[in-house]
């Protein structure tokens, strides 16, 4: 009753939260979900709030047809004055016409493909995340400021595969290292001899291998099917073990997308060094990472926190913070968002670029040590305790 006191006199603003709600990645989408829900609890339960908040949540199934519907149906309903979309590239790549046709804002939270924002530069899109750009933008040199010079690059044969390897030659480029060889493999391949030939001969320094995790193959993206028995991340684990079986002494380098326990889990200790750049943080490390667990775990929730839920929260919340400042015209909020600079959210603070992608959005560098995803600054390797190979 008293939360209810508190909306009396108070105008509903409505907001549009879309993820994938079932499916393979259905995880991740409940998980923000979630997360963007509790945004909207803790706002309306502040009294100084000038707005309370109906939060739409759609199911997009991480597929574009289903997006695109569910963004016609939402952009054309004036009612709705901003949206948080969404974790799969390729719906958010479909979508944002639809968006910017209707003048509806959006806060991307967790699409990466850099083209989501950069492809259009529409004014009412927008991406609180990083993208595969910003990744590699930080790996490349880090790489390079470990001694390395010569890197073999086995990629998935994808939009992500082939994202990752474009924009890791692109940031190496002006640099003292080079791919000295490129090979794309599909998601089902289990003989690598000839890649393995390939690379032995070439002798690089790093293998770096750039694959999605296996649920995303699994979403209906267009890329190759994967065997439902085939748990996550097995074309990862399969490269690291064909070098091996291969004799190739190099540094084993990966995306986001090998960063699950079953990789570890399937290697063991053979894992240990392996490297990955990932969006986001461990919540420790944001500054209002403690926060947002405490007040996620106080819902009772059978979905643990993912990776993404902090972004979705914080979308959520930046669109009510903008609302709040300037009311819930479409067009005003848009230009509210596009003069963001340093507003203060769990993640730090957010700034658009004029594309509308955040520059400061969080991406954290991890080495396996001790059978354990370990931050690289937390590390032994960081400190030189421990070596990577050739090192």
């Amino acid at each position: 009753m008293a939360e209810q006191a508190q909306h009396v006199g108070k105008e509903t603003v409505r907001i549009a939260f879309f993820g994938p709600l079932t499916g393979a990645i259905a995880p991740e989408g409940r998980s923000a979900a979630n997360a963007a829900r509790l945004a909207v609890r803790l706002r309306n339960a502040t009294v100084q709030a000038r707005y309370h908040y109906d939060l739409v949540v759609l199911d997009d199934e991480c597929n574009p047809v289903t997006g695109v519907r569910l963004a016609a149906m939402v952009a054309a309903d004036a009612s709705v004055a901003a949206a948080m979309p969404h974790y799969c590239s390729a719906v958010a790549m479909r979508t944002v016409e639809v968006f910017h046709q209707h003048r509806l804002p959006v806060v991307v939270w967790g699409a990466e493909l850099p083209e989501v924002i950069t492809g259009n530069c529409y004014p009412e899109i927008f991406r609180l995340n990083g993208s595969w750009s910003d990744q590699n933008r930080i790996m490349a040199p880090f790489m390079v400021g470990q001694g390395f010079r010569r890197w073999a690059v086995v990629y998935e044969s994808s939009a992500y595969g082939q994202g990752h390897l474009r924009f890791f030659k692109q940031y190496l480029a002006g640099t003292e290292g080079a791919v000295v060889g490129e090979y794309a493999v599909d998601a089902e391949q289990t003989d690598f001899a000839a890649e393995m030939a390939a690379i032995r001969a070439l002798e690089p320094e790093v293998v770096l291998v750039a694959n999605p995790n296996a649920r995303w193959l699994q979403a209906g993206l267009g890329m190759p099917a994967v065997p439902a028995n085939s748990g996550l991340n097995t074309l990862s684990w399969r490269i690291h073990q064909a070098l091996e079986g291969a004799q190739i002494e190099a540094q084993f380098q990966g995306t986001g997308g090998i960063m699950s326990p079953s990789f570890i889990d399937t290697l063991g200790a053979r894992a240990e060094g392996s490297l990955a750049i990932r969006g986001g943080a461990p919540l420790e490390r944001l500054p209002g990472g403690t926060m947002f667990r405490d007040a996620f775990a106080q819902q009772g929730l059978a979905d643990p926190i993912e990776p993404y839920g902090p972004f979705a929260f914080a979308a959520t919340t930046l669109v009510m913070d903008i609302v709040e400042q300037v009311g819930p015209d479409r067009a005003t909020i848009a230009q509210a968002l596009a003069a963001v600079r340093g507003h203060a959210t769990i993640l730090g603070p957010v700034t658009f670029d004029p594309t509308g992608q955040n520059i400061a959005a969080p991406i954290t560098k991890y080495v396996v040590q001790d059978r354990k995803w370990v931050v690289w600054e937390d590390s032994d390797y960081a400190v030189g305790n421990r070596r990577l190979k050739g090192r």
